[in-house]
């Protein structure tokens, strides 16, 4: 069972411990004439304004230490400063990363093959084309030329025909240990 505790803002009122924080801060709402200022460190505290700094200082159990609150105070300066060394180091990568691309750029320039080199057909191999139209550039239209002579397609159409006698073992292997454990059972 949870605990009841008494509202801070109405004595006679009695709130069970898991909906304190809602209905104090509803209570809080309806009744703005009641000072009571809510304790920082323990939502449950509520406190007359002229005991509001004894309460934080020494009474607040909640309170965390000064070990803790220094800790806590370090750990923010050195986040901080890191934050400020990735800034600076970010800000010189961008500087030389733009001034090295400017110094590649005649060279690139200079290295671009513009033209594109294309197989002469030979007369020893009858050559089949393949067209793939790709658009490129600025409304040039180039092929894709594919080169193959007949004994590489005779080689690809001995392979294409093991791969599939290979596949149509595989399946009458896997019917026949179906048809083996069926009869089984």
């Amino acid at each position: 069972m949870s605990e009841n505790l008494s509202c801070p803002y109405n004595k006679s009122r009695i709130i069970s411990a898991d909906k304190f924080i809602c209905d104090s801060a509803k209570c809080g709402e309806s009744n703005p004439s009641i000072n009571e200022i809510q304790c920082p460190y323990n939502s449950e505290h509520f406190v007359k304004p002229s005991h509001y700094s004894h309460h934080i200082i020494k009474e607040c159990e909640q309170r965390p230490s000064q070990h803790q609150i220094n800790k806590i105070v370090e750990c923010n300066q050195v986040k901080n400063e890191q934050k400020e060394e990735e800034k600076k180091t970010k800000t010189k990568e961008d500087k030389n990363h733009k001034n090295s691309l400017k110094k590649q750029e005649p060279y690139v320039s200079e290295n671009i093959v513009s033209e594109i080199p294309t197989a002469d057909p030979t007369p020893e191999h009858e050559m089949r084309i393949s067209r793939n139209e790709v658009k490129k550039g600025e409304g040039f239209i180039l092929h894709k030329v594919k080169i193959t002579s007949k004994e590489e397609e005779a080689k690809e159409e001995e392979k294409r025909k093991q791969a599939l006698e290979e596949e149509k073992k595989k399946v009458l292997e896997e019917e026949r240990k179906k048809d083996c454990q069926s009869q089984i059972f």
